[in-house]
């Protein structure tokens, strides 16, 4: 057995003697389910034995998330004797299996001697994410808005997005993927999100918006409306529910809790300042660094530990224990939210250059090279294209129903289609795609098998402009603008902003976001 010994661990050992203060207050408390045979007389101990194991799986995350060696920190976690005790001998078993990230953590904790001795095995997952490219989530984020992100109307985003700034869902856009952001984001409407959400500000869900995963936010959190978060909220500032909202899973605030109207939380809440229900439930336990406070028709469905006051209307609206005024057994201490991250590329920002003939696409396949304008006309509108480095000045294929014919049967994740403009790549309404993967037949690129998409990559120095109804097939790098218009369009690839401008996601669009070979190859 072994004492903890870092910052972190001299923090949650002072939480758990703590605990030690508990001794007297048994027969006052309510006893939990444990694998004791006889913790009806002690409940004390049960009590004890749940804040152990929760105390466990916050060490050991927090051991972790501070790793610079996870692999060597996991092992140390593993092969310290697994018990860590105080004196009076409570205390949690931690372990830790997995070869790679997501790690289960199992934390037993437990409290009091032989016969009255009792046992809570409590488990959860920490999967790690250093943005290094050795599993991280460096081009997991295959849309990357350089001062912004924003979804409109009835847009639909299958993929994550990445964005240093604010990003905000409208309307009943979709996004199935994660959310990366550095500034706040925004759900509103019916919008929907089907992943995670982790931002460097504040989180605000309207309307009956929808979170399918969880929500760390560096800010405050705010649920207004019908909205849903069927995961946990980490929050360093407050946490605001009211309307009808109701979060399924547990909230950890650095901050204050505020519950409103009929809003509701399924699991417990951790909070460093005060907890109010002015409306609505709590299915769980109710920790506060403050005081809690239930108006009228409020209920915890658990335990209520407080640092301060518990007040409350009616004996039945709390079930668990009421311990006010103590730290013991200890209030559990807010886990801080996952913080946002600079996802690990480089936007390169090497000069190439073009010159030479003007093509048309005059519907015969054109050799790599360097040219100078390609553009489309009434009369050529089809332009076909192989693997192999393409320069041009400029790209026009604004005629209407133009179409790239892609011939991908000699593609390979080291080589496929490369495209450089030095001025602006604009492509008209209705604008097509077609691929080949033998050379001779081609498919609508809607048809065909979505991972094709990564052997095509277009950068332009200027503007990448797509005109309503089009397609797009392949990575897009815009160092200007990047313009992706409403009117049902399909986009397959994946799309990077430098930061000059918002990355706007308009109404009627369907994206499915394939990462780029060439991005992985040379970014």
């Amino acid at each position: 057995m072994n004492n903890l010994r870092n910052e972190t661990g001299s923090s949650l050992l002072f939480i758990i003697i703590t605990i030690i203060v508990l001794g007297v207050l048994g027969t006052g408390m309510l006893s939990l389910f444990t694998s004791s045979t006889v913790s009806v007389f002690t409940p004390n101990y049960s009590l004890k034995a749940r804040y152990m194991a929760e105390a466990g799986i916050r060490y050991a995350k927090g051991e972790m998330r501070n790793a610079t060696d996870l692999a060597a920190a996991v092992s140390t976690l593993n092969n310290n004797g697994n018990d860590y005790v105080p004196e009076d001998g409570s205390g949690f078993t931690l372990n830790i299996s997995g070869n790679s990230s997501p790690y289960t953590i199992v934390s037993t904790g437990f409290s009091g001697t032989g016969a009255a001795a009792s046992y809570i095995e409590l488990s959860d997952t920490f999967a790690f994410e250093d943005g290094s490219g050795s599993g991280g989530k460096d081009f997991e984020f295959v849309v990357s808005g350089g001062s912004g992100t924003s979804i409109h109307g009835a847009a639909s985003v299958e993929g994550g997005i990445s964005t240093a700034n604010d990003f905000s869902i409208h309307g009943s856009g979709i996004l199935k993927g994660d959310v990366n952001a550095g500034g706040d984001v925004t759900v509103n409407g019916s919008g929907k999100v089907a992943g995670d959400i982790v931002s460097g500000g504040d989180i605000d869900v309207r309307g009956s918006g929808n979170i399918t995963g969880n929500i760390d936010a560096q800010g405050d959190v705010s649920l207004t409306g019908d909205a849903l978060v069927v995961g946990d909220i980490t929050a360093k500032g407050d946490v605001v529910i009211s309307g009808s909202s109701r979060v399924l899973g547990t909230i950890n605030a650095g901050g204050s809790v505020i519950i409103s109207g009929s809003g509701s939380v399924g699991g417990n809440i951790v909070a460093g300042g005060d907890v109010t229900l002015k409306g609505g439930s709590v299915g769980g336990n109710v920790d506060s660094g403050g005081s809690i406070s239930l108006h009228w028709g409020c209920s915890i469905g658990g335990n209520a530990t407080a640092a301060d006051s518990i007040d409350y209307k009616s004996s039945e609206d709390i079930v668990g224990s009421i311990l006010k005024h103590t730290a013991s057994p200890p209030r559990l201490l807010p886990q801080d939210p996952e913080e946002y991250y600079e996802p690990a590329i480089q936007f390169p920002d090497i000069l190439f250059t073009a010159g030479g003939t003007d093509i048309c696409g005059t519907g015969t396949p054109l050799a790599p090279g360097k040219y100078g304008v390609l553009e489309t006309i009434w009369s050529c509108k089809k332009i076909y294209l192989k693997p192999g480095k393409y320069y041009f000045e400029e790209i026009d294929a604004k005629a209407w129903s133009s179409a790239l014919y892609l011939d991908l049967s000699d593609a390979t994740e080291e080589k496929g289609i490369e495209i450089f403009v030095v001025g602006n790549a604009n492509f008209g309404s209705d604008f097509k795609v077609m691929v080949s993967t033998d050379g001779i037949n081609y498919e609508d690129s809607a048809t065909v098998d979505n991972s094709l998409a990564a052997h095509l990559y277009l950068e332009t120095r200027g503007e990448f402009n797509m005109g309503s109804g089009g397609q797009w097939f392949g990575a897009v790098y815009s160092w200007d603008k990047l313009s992706i218009s409403s009117g049902h369009s399909s986009y397959i690839g994946s799309f990077y902003l430098r930061d000059l401008t918002k990355l706007d996601i308009n109404s009627d669009i369907n994206i499915i976001l394939i990462p780029s070979n060439y991005i992985r190859n040379n970014w």
